[in-house]
Formats: structure tokens, sequence, C-alpha cells
């Protein structure tokens, strides 16, 4: 069972809506993002820095839509290494605007299928990684630059990316426990459902969304001040 809290209140950049509790680096999240939010972002709020929590739930998203075999299902998805390619270089120019970096990890040994049946996600992680640092470095290149070199990343850096991905998949796959992409996508669905109803709030009030991984159900409860 985990459990997931929603503040009605203003985000980082003023706007007002629902804002997950303990990630206040969040923009307010919309009816289609709350099951994102509480199916592979890890629950109880950032633990380990912002990026390495968004590594995590990028590794929890490989678990629940890539090696599920649900993603390789969805003819107009674009190939998983360049979406989450994309993924690594948004994080990448928000700790370069930042001035942020992502927290120190030890190496993660290369993942190992679940089961057989599965897709090998480990080949996606690291063609996705090396993809990242050819678009970021590409992005970087600068025509009025003197010295046209590109401010490549560090490859320390890109390897503590690859381990949070792979700490990501490993904490989905204990989470949901061999669960069928079906069931998780389908999950998504309902409490995407669910929340419709809930596009507005008021000041004060809170959303807790628990989601019972062991029966793949959830509950929503809205809390108003007294």
């Amino acid at each position: 069972m985990s459990t997931n809290i929603f503040d009605w209140k203003e985000d980082h950049q003023g706007n007002e809506g629902w804002v997950m509790r303990g990630y206040d680096h969040f923009d307010t999240t919309g009816v289609d993002s709350f099951a994102h939010d509480v199916i592979e972002h890890l629950p109880c709020g950032i633990k380990h820095g912002r990026i390495a929590d968004e590594l995590l739930a990028l590794g929890a998203r490989l678990h629940a839509r890539v090696e599920s075999g649900w993603w390789l299902q969805q003819r107009h998805f674009g190939k998983p290494a360049d979406v989450w390619a994309t993924e690594i270089v948004y994080l990448l120019d928000a700790m370069r605007r930042e001035g942020i970096d992502v927290k120190e990890i030890g190496p993660t040994p290369a993942l190992e299928n679940a089961k057989e049946g599965l897709t090998n996600i480990e080949p996606i992680i690291v063609a996705a990684v090396a993809k990242a640092v050819e678009q970021y470095n590409f992005d970087l290149y600068d025509d009025d630059d003197d010295n046209d070199e590109a401010r490549a990343v560090e490859d320390e850096t890109m390897q503590r990316m690859a381990s949070w991905l792979r700490r990501g998949v490993l904490a989905a796959r204990a989470r949901f426990k061999g669960r069928f992409a079906e069931e998780i996508m389908f999950l998504n669905e309902e409490i995407t459902h669910a929340m419709r109803q809930y596009q507005h709030g008021e000041h004060g009030q809170s959303l807790v969304i628990r989601v019972n991984e062991k029966y793949m159900d959830f509950t929503v409860r809205l809390i108003s001040p007294p």
C-alpha cells in the first residue's frame, strides 16, 4: 500500500492547482498526470534529490511501459531509447540551468531480464544514455563560439544517471511484483478516469490517493479544511 497526497496551492511557477506533497519543484498536476505521479514516482516525496528522483521515475516507467511489453504494442510511439534520451537531456538542461547535480550513487550492475518473455531493457538504458550525450552536446553547440567544441557532459554524471534508472526499474519490479502490463496500464487508466472530477479545488484542500499494489486498486479521499 502506498499513499500520495496532493495539496491545492500555487506551484513553483505561481500557478494554482494540485501539487504533489514533497515535490514542491513540480508543476501543478493535470488530470492526465495523476496516474503517472502515483504509479511511476516512488511515494513519500523527494528522498535523493530532484534529478535522482526523476530518474527513478523514468526507470519505473521503463518497467511499467517498456519492460512489460506494452510500449511495443503502441504503433505510434517512438523508439524507447529515443524517448528516454529526450527525457535525460531535459534533466541535463535543468542541471546546467540551475547549477544542480545528480546525487552520487555506486554503480548498479547491468539489469538482467526479470523473466522470460519480457523486453530486455538494459540495452535500451545503454542506448538512451548514449543518445542523450550525443543530443545534449549537439544542442549546446554554439555557432557563434570561436572555439567550436561542444561542452561535453562528464562521463561520471552519465554513469550516475544510468545507475539511478536501473534503481528505478528494480524498485518498480519490487513494488508491482511481476504484474502484467495490462494490469498496470489498466490501473493507470482507472486513476485517470477517477481524477476527472477533481479538476478544480480550493485553497487548503488535499487529495489523498492510496494505491494497493497487491490488489491493483486505489482509493481517493478529498480533505477540506474545517
